[in-house]
């Protein structure tokens, strides 16, 4: 259930001359909370009292230290069934603060912010679960103090008519199908539920742009370069961004309405693109030189990045040094901004922003290399008549991409340029021998030229062009090194063409493709009563609804690496009561097509828990290198195996990628068997256990815990209570009944459980 509760502006960033930053503020000691668990009945317990006394706006205890505690002011709650709470609110009496907790299972995230005195604290839970807070420097949870550029006049908010808004965005795509996903929403906003504005509504005005399609276009592009380098598709087409889980994606909302930041450029709460659950970022400028840079800067904290700035003078953000700029720093000002981490003199961190954003923990990484790193594996550049053409992108600082051309000798000009504006990459070429061996180096002078061109005259032969970034000037002092000088380029020119080339080795004969891989069907026909509304390993994090009694999630991938240990968390939904559901997931290792051969159940176990369930599992060192098919299924039936159709129930086909496996055929059985999750290890219990089942005269109930049974009573699946099944000292004496499905709900006094039983 969602609530707002009405309640006025909360804080707002106060800039002018005389603000100070807040940079490097040690952190606190972390401060336990006790279990996920206990922190949600305690928020629960406080709001609903306050509820019952009618308190327009109910209030919370927020300790964040054993002498330290504030009072929040809840402006939007989301009951979050029995295992979580999502709160948002200010801090009573506080003004310029906020703050947000959400208890989701074992996970737990939030913050509490202080403006005013630039503090902050940070909500988590570590490795057993449990719930800890822990003060923070508050660049470390928020952008703050975030400027627009000096002279800059927003224009007027126009009446919001998001539909047409919509509709006349141009729709750009970087890199259709990549992991992640960076949306510029340009047409305007309603924004409810998130941590902005103290949780009360935000509704954002269309940027002003989105009309202007060659606005629209710099603004893209700027951005894009920017994260051209990472598996990551920036766009301004809504329905791309909601193809993406909501933990692989992030929003941008480009507008002039500024009631999350009053007079910055832009805000985001850092880290936020691993979240679950849409809070966006936001900038207030709209020109595409310092609006794309703004919202370079505000998503790079959504990905874990901190403010660049410098100790001496003391200033938050660096407005950089001859014609460069720190992307986390001020780029407004400088042609050439770019990821950074703290070469300049003086610089306040040292962060790498690039191995940040492609790390582990937002499960991007860089883009894949798109040309060979050698001569041999050059890549043949196209040819028409004397035109030579290609192109590349540079994704590390490292990389170097090689070409080759044939000539017949005679004058050879060739242009290698990066994007035409905002562009990231400073070319350097060399030009190599059939041999491999350097005939020259080009790159033009100056920190913002870019681009590098390549004027000579060769004899009859073949040649290589080697594309990489570089550097210009002192990073110190006046420049900057080849460390971010990355992304995109062209080649054009001309050779005259060449004679016969020397014929090119002839190619292995390629292995014959393996036959399409077919799985078998597997569902419930009923999802009335219960379903799987949680699957989470890796990068797949989906919650969900009853889906029909099959989901097919095959679009959603995640890396596995071989002989690496996983976990998986999944959960049951109920209607009302919990029933005891047997669990499996499969995983194909050996990509035929089946989850039958040994080591493929992954996890097997039973429980009548709506919580969180957690299994680990161990991939074989020898499973196949690619991608296959992950199933889970979630049954009332003991019995059901991989391709069952079921009564009650679900299951739920993912996609899994093996990273560093075996590449023997499909087929060839070389496992040793993955450790199967019992009912013990998998933290599974079966609440209730019945037997025999089916049952001709006497069903023995068994409580877990070996718990006493109370009652029992049983009803007919069109929900009558059936008189003729007596029950007693834990056995029920089923002889009278009718042949058939019932259903026994019995109970130990504090608790009911349900299980299906057959009378033969």
């Amino acid at each position: 259930m969602n609530k707002l509760y009405a309640c006025g502006l909360g804080a707002a960033l106060l800039l002018g001359p005389s603000a100070t930053f807040a940079q490097n503020r040690p952190a606190g000691p972390v401060y336990q909370l006790g279990s996920a668990r206990s922190l949600v009945q305690q928020l629960e317990t406080q709001v609903a009292a306050d509820l019952a006394q009618r308190q327009p706006k109910p209030r919370v205890t927020l300790r964040v230290a054993a002498d330290k505690t504030f009072t929040g002011q809840v402006n939007y709650r989301e009951d979050l069934a029995s295992a979580g709470e999502y709160l948002v609110g200010e801090l009573a009496g506080v003004p310029g603060s906020s703050f947000f907790v959400r208890v989701e299972g074992d996970q737990v995230e939030g913050n509490i912010v202080l403006r005013a005195t630039k503090r902050a604290y940070r909500y988590s839970a570590d490795a057993r679960g449990n719930a800890q807070v822990q003060e923070m420097d508050i660049n470390q949870v928020i952008c703050i103090d975030y400027d627009q550029p000096l002279g800059y006049q927003a224009p007027t908010p126009a009446p919001a008519n998001r539909a047409a808004a919509a509709a006349a965005v141009v729709s750009l795509q970087s890199l259709p199908g990549a992991r992640g996903c960076l949306y510029i929403d340009l047409d305007g906003e309603y924004v409810s539920g998130t941590p902005w504005n103290n949780g009360n509504p935000i509704d954002a005005a269309p940027s002003g742009i989105e009309n202007d399609a060659v606005k629209v276009q710099a603004f893209w592009e700027l951005v894009s370069e920017d994260f051209r380098p990472f598996d990551m598709n920036v766009t301004t087409d809504l329905a791309v961004f909601n193809s993406y889980p909501k933990n692989m994606r992030m929003r941008c909302i480009v507008t002039p309405t500024n009631t999350a930041a009053p007079g910055a450029g832009g805000v985001a709460y850092v880290t936020s693109f691993r979240g679950n659950n849409d809070t966006p970022c936001w900038v207030f400028m709209s020109d595409p030189k310092s609006g794309g840079e703004a919202t370079s800067h505000e998503i790079g904290h959504t990905l874990g990045l901190s403010h660049d700035g410098r100790s001496t003078p003391s200033e938050g953000y660096y407005q950089g040094q001859g014609s460069w700029a720190p992307i986390m720093g001020v780029g407004y000002y400088k042609p050439v901004t770019q990821w950074s981490k703290g070469e300049y003199a003086q610089a306040n961190q040292t962060q790498d922003d690039l191995a940040i954003i492609a790390s582990t923990t937002y499960n991007v990484g860089y883009r894949a290399d798109d040309h060979g790193n050698s001569t041999t594996a050059a890549t043949v550049l196209a040819r028409s008549g004397t035109s030579l053409s290609g192109n590349g992108i540079v994704e590390r600082t490292a990389d170097q991409d090689y070409f080759s051309f044939t000539t017949s000798g005679g004058a050879v000009s060739i242009a290698v340029n990066t994007v035409a504006r905002y562009g990231n990459l400073n070319v350097l070429v060399r030009l190599l021998d059939s041999n491999g061996a350097v005939l020259g180096t080009y790159d033009t002078p100056g920190g913002d030229k870019l681009n590098a061109t390549v004027s000579t005259t060769l004899p009859a032969g073949t040649f290589y062009l080697q594309v990489s970034g570089t550097g210009s000037g002192n990073p110190l002092t006046d420049g900057y090194s080849d460390y971010a000088s990355i992304g995109s380029f062209t080649i054009t020119g001309t050779a005259p063409v060449g004679g016969t080339p020397p014929p090119p080795p002839t190619p292995p004969t390629p292995p014959t493709p393996p036959a399409p891989v077919t799985y078998c069907a597997s569902k419930g026909n009923n999802v009335s009563y219960e379903w799987i509304d949680l699957v989470r390993l890796g990068s797949i994090n989906r919650t969900s609804g009853a889906d029909g009694g099959y989901y097919d999630g095959t679009a959603l991938t995640t890396d596995l690496t071989a002989g690496s240990a996983q976990t998986i968390s999944i959960s049951a939904g109920f209607r009302s009561t919990a029933y005891t559901e047997n669990w499996r997931v499969y995983i194909d290792y050996n990509q035929d097509g089946d989850f039958t051969d040994a080591g493929e159940t992954v996890v097997s176990g039973a429980s009548s828990s709506s919580a969180t369930l957690s299994a680990t599992f161990t991939v074989p060192a020898s499973a196949k290198s690619g991608k296959t098919r992950l199933r889970v299924t979630m049954s009332d039936n003991a019995a059901t195996t991989s391709c069952n159709s079921f009564t009650y129930g679900e299951t739920e086909d993912y996609s899994v990628t093996i990273i560093d496996g075996a590449s023997q055929p499909a087929g060839t059985e070389v496992y040793a068997a993955a450790r199967i999750a019992t009912a013990a290890d998998a933290g599974f219990e079966k609440a209730v256990t019945l037997y025999p089942n089916p049952a001709a005269s006497v069903l023995h109930i068994v409580l877990a815990g070996k718990a006493p049974v109370v009652a029992a009573t049983v009803t007919d699946l069109r929900g009558a209570k059936v008189a003729n099944a007596r029950f007693e000292n834990g056995q029920l004496n089923v002889t009278n009944l009718a042949s058939g499905v019932y259903l026994l709900t019995v109970s130990d006094g504090q608790k009911t459980f349900h299980e299906r039983f057959v009378k033969q």
